[in-house]
């Protein structure tokens, strides 16, 4: 299931670069279907909802993320609102 959840990814990240966004956020929530304990998945979803100004469901996805591996590098960075 790791394998089709990676290639799911791999999907996602061709679809992000092309800028077909809603595409590539179904994908990477397949992935996440697929394997849910996996940091970069969530990343990669938070990454297009903010693409997509769903800004609420992608602070969700980067808390989740840093859940699962607070040292994950990728992280999308929200700034502090005061």
């Amino acid at each position: 299931m790791a394998i089709l959840a990676e290639q799911k990814k791999v999907e996602g990240n061709q679809q992000y670069v092309a800028k077909n966004y809603k595409d590539a956020l179904s994908l990477y929530t397949q992935a996440i279907e697929m394997c849910p304990t996996c940091a970069a998945y969530y990343s990669n979803r938070a990454a297009t909802y903010m693409m997509l100004f769903q800004f609420d469901k992608a602070l969700e996805d980067a808390r989740q993320s840093v859940n699962i591996d607070p040292k994950f590098p990728k992280v999308p960075l929200f700034p502090v609102m005061s």
